[in-house]
């Protein structure tokens, strides 16, 4: 795989850019070293047995299900950017516009309004209803993501996994006493401030919005927020992590992943995991078994109706039940080659 690169096309504005103003990040103390990893390893997974034992093998990590294999990983802002081609140097302030705006309606709808300088609990908001923000949706929970990868998938879909500690940990390090939760907070506090002043740096924090929506407590979600919104997420990513230039992914066997250990996957950023359309039914049938489903997943009456869509796949459940008779009845290749006497 490819860093997906910025838009290359250039305005014909005049060069004249807003203000910006670049908040330093607060890089782990010194004295703090980190081995270098490498930046993505992808697994084509053969069977929904061995995505789940892969799963087991990364605590701590972030997942993020997509619906199709060869999707960047991209906000929702950054695709707006893209599709109406709106000058890179513009969109910090059209950020602010939109947030500025979504603040001065939003009294119509909510009981309990965000503070006002809690712009990332604004975010959360906009991204909720479906606007554009830089945020992009991850959860703590393995199952989720892999719910939300193969729910609707027509093709081959994907788990993408972010060490969300390493992320944390190269912003800054835990203080004595306190714990993960409060460390998040100083780094949804920094985003904030990064937000109000906005930055160049190329880096990506993970934001934890101090109060969740219902939505995002049942599918355990978080968000991952990019600092320089001038450059694609994954170029934020990559760059933060350390890597530099074009991305290339290390391809290793659903056999040989399943071989390594924690210790194994812990020497890379970024791991995405390949779900092949064949398996989808079997791992949409586990994950009802866990009571994952849209009506678990998306509460009230609209997730009830979302879940009703594994009704039309009756079909696929039928060539793959085809399929698997036909593969356990096929004769054997000696059986196939005729006597020699």
């Amino acid at each position: 795989m490819t860093q997906m690169s910025p838009d290359d096309s250039k305005s014909n504005q005049p060069e004249v850019r807003e203000e910006e103003t670049r908040v330093p990040i607060p890089i782990a103390e010194s004295g703090a070293e980190f081995s270098p990893r490498k930046p993505l390893l992808a697994i084509e997974a053969v069977g929904w047995d061995a995505v789940r034992h892969l799963g087991t093998q990364l605590p701590g990590w972030l997942f993020r299900g997509q619906a199709m294999v060869h999707w960047p990983l991209q906000t929702t802002i950054e695709r707006a950017r893209k599709s109406f081609e709106c000058p890179e140097y513009l969109i910090s302030g059209r950020e602010k516009i939109i947030v500025r705006e979504f603040q001065r309606f939003a009294h119509h709808y909510l009981h309990s309004p965000p503070q006002m300088n809690e712009i990332v609990e604004w975010l959360a908001l906009i991204q909720h209803h479906g606007g554009p923000t830089r945020l992009l949706d991850f959860t703590y929970s393995f199952y989720a993501a892999a719910f939300f990868a193969v729910e609707q998938s027509e093709t081959d879909a994907a788990i993408w996994c972010v060490d969300g500690g390493r992320l944390d940990d190269l912003v800054t390090m835990r203080a004595p006493e306190e714990t993960q939760n409060e460390r998040r907070q100083r780094i949804t506090d920094l985003a904030n401030s990064i937000l109000l002043r906005q930055t160049t740096e190329h880096r990506v924090l993970t934001v934890d919005p101090f109060r969740l929506n219902t939505r995002a407590a049942l599918q355990q979600g978080c968000y991952l927020f990019p600092c320089d919104l001038a450059t694609s997420f994954e170029e934020n990513l990559y760059t933060g992590l350390g890597h530099e230039g074009k991305i290339f992914a290390e391809r290793v066997t659903t056999k040989e992943a399943l071989d390594m250990q924690y210790e194994d996957f812990a020497k890379y950023d970024v791991i995405k995991l390949e779900l092949p359309h064949l398996f989808h039914i079997d791992t949409l049938r586990d994950l009802k078994r866990m009571n994952i489903t849209g009506a678990t997943l998306f509460p009230g009456l609209d997730g009830y109706a979302r879940s009703l869509y594994h009704h039309m796949r009756a079909g696929e459940m039928l060539r793959n039940f085809m399929l698997e008779n036909r593969i356990r009845n096929k004769p054997s290749s000696t059986m196939d080659k005729p006597s020699s006497t």
